[in-house]
């Protein structure tokens, strides 16, 4: 990389954060592409995505993969290690 600044190469509104979600850690981006946002929920290791969302705010594209996330993980079971 040149040193200049990686955040112009993201698409519009890109925005990325971790979170828990049912004491998974989780990565979510959420970001604009022509008139709709999309969200995807990966997490985080292995990276494998969870979720994904779309609608035409970035609250709805969330609202969405959050949604199905949470409904994912509800029935994923979680080992004791």
């Amino acid at each position: 990389m040149d040193g200049k600044d990686t955040q112009a190469s993201h698409a519009e509104g890109y925005q990325e954060r971790r979170e828990k979600i049912l004491d998974w850690e989780v990565h979510i981006v959420t970001y604009k592409s022509g008139d709709r946002y999309y969200c995807k929920i990966d997490d985080i290791n292995p990276g494998a995505v969870i979720a994904r969302g779309d609608g035409d705010a970035p609250k709805h594209a969330e609202a969405q993969a959050l949604a199905l996330a949470k409904a994912y993980l509800s029935r994923k079971p979680r080992f004791k290690v």
